[in-house]
């Protein structure tokens, strides 16, 4: 795995990134090591590793970034450290703070890395908001439970959330409040991101497929049971492989939705009196078509990155003659890639 990483990895910095990065190479080597998550204990332990060759390969973007990485641990000595990194410092800073108020021992260094916690830990933070407290980290591994920890601040959650995954990394970990809601849950977040792989439904439908024969049938329908559970849906309800396989990819939808409409969407073409960018929608009829991104994406663009984006929206929406002038604003939009060719977006996509 070590060696096709540093091959992709030259094969970028020559040609640039592409679609289905690193995906030709991962069936291969699935194809090679007999790809079995519900094997034995080895073949467990290969696909744990493949599997986060693929989870790489998605995220990959060429690019190393400075980032506040934070070492936390808790326990008896020798204390074996969990890691976060945080391309903001403040982020980074809060991080500790509340890691502290928690009894955990913290330290901070400044490093040059090619992954950014921020989003998931984010993702963790908020939903365990969202329970009865205190709440429960829950590691299990094949149905059974193996560790649980008991945590009495969302503060802490993400934290401890971290130091459960190190120490159990071949077990699913989730998140459970006093009333055994869950929360947050790793296999929620693998079937989403099987969905954003998959570009249409058809493709869903062939990646469920191949795991079908991949995993067998029993191993295929209690991995669909438990995701369709991950979900929020009862699997009993469906009768048929097929009927419970539609569900799990309209449950996919209606994530998407959910996600879409609780993101703070934002102007990055115009600023308020105050300096920040006007929500999407507030414009009014002003000179020029908006160009809309999440919040928390424009806090990443630089000042080019933006008037990039906003110059090359407008010209689309002008060229198809429904430019912003006096009431363009109820034209119909048209997308434009927030990024330019040859950078991956993290929105893909903006309005």
């Amino acid at each position: 795995i070590s060696k096709v990483k540093k091959q992709l990895m030259r094969k970028w910095k020559q040609k640039g990134g592409y679609e289905n990065f690193g995906q030709k190479e991962l069936s291969q080597m699935r194809d090679k090591f007999d790809y079995n998550p519900y094997g034995s204990s080895d073949e467990r332990q290969i696909a744990k590793m493949l599997d986060g060759f693929d989870n790489w390969a998605m995220n990959y973007d060429g690019n190393m970034r400075e980032a506040f990485v934070v070492a936390y641990g808790k326990g008896p000595k020798p204390i074996k450290p969990a890691f976060a990194a945080y391309a903001d410092k403040k982020m980074a800073q809060k991080f500790m703070s509340d890691l502290k108020k928690d009894g955990y021992k913290v330290m901070m260094t400044q490093k040059k890395i090619k992954g950014i916690d921020e989003s998931t830990l984010s993702q963790i933070h908020k939903a365990a908001k969202k329970g009865s407290y205190p709440v429960t980290i829950v590691a299990s591994m094949l149905g059974k439970v193996v560790k649980q920890e008991l945590v009495k601040t969302p503060q802490a959650v993400p934290a401890a959330f971290r130091m459960m995954q190190g120490g159990y990394p071949k077990a699913k970990v989730s998140i459970e409040d006093r009333t055994g809601k869950v929360l947050f849950t790793e296999s929620k977040q693998d079937v989403i991101k099987l969905k954003k792989k998959s570009k249409s439904e058809t493709a869903f439908y062939d990646i469920l497929s191949t795991m079908e024969k991949k995993y067998g049938s029993r191993g295929f329908q209690k991995w669909l049971d438990k995701s369709l559970k991950d979900m929020g849906l009862n699997p009993r309800r469906f009768n048929t492989s097929a009927e419970k396989q539609e569900a799990l990819y309209q449950s996919t939808l209606k994530e998407d939705l959910r996600n879409w409409f609780k993101s703070k969407w934002v102007n990055i073409g115009k600023k308020d009196k105050s300096g920040k960018h006007p929500p999407c929608g507030t414009s009014g009829k002003k000179k020029g078509y908006a160009k809309c991104v999440p919040a928390a994406k424009a806090k990443t663009m630089s000042k080019k990155e933006k008037e990039s984006a906003t110059r090359r929206k407008r010209a689309a929406q002008n060229k198809a003659g429904r430019g912003g002038s006096q009431g363009g604003g109820g034209s119909k939009p048209i997308n434009v890639s927030t990024h330019t060719k040859g950078r991956k977006s993290g929105t893909g996509k903006g309005s």
